[in-house]
């Protein structure tokens, strides 16, 4: 049994003399905690997402008020109301 901490600590060892140094910055970034700012990101995190959705709805529609719009080639594309 003796063996097995024998080389636990030999590996312990050779791991800490793997670590190296680092340097730690003098800057200082206040970070801000609690409730309020939790609730503050996550309305940033919502309005940001109901834009996307919007963004995307609006890009996504090929007919805008029932009239048809020109296609990539220039043709008219219909839309779900218009007749055929």
């Amino acid at each position: 049994m003796w063996i097995f901490y024998v080389c636990i600590a030999a590996l312990g060892l050779a791991v800490s003399l793997a670590i190296g140094r680092q340097t730690l910055s003098k800057n200082h970034e206040v970070q801000k905690t609690g409730l309020a700012e939790q609730e503050k990101a996550r309305m940033e995190r919502k309005s940001e997402d109901r834009l996307k959705r919007e963004s995307k709805r609006m890009s996504g529609q090929q007919v805008s008020n029932g009239n048809a719009i020109p296609g990539p080639s220039g043709e008219k594309v219909k839309g779900p109301g218009d007749e055929v």
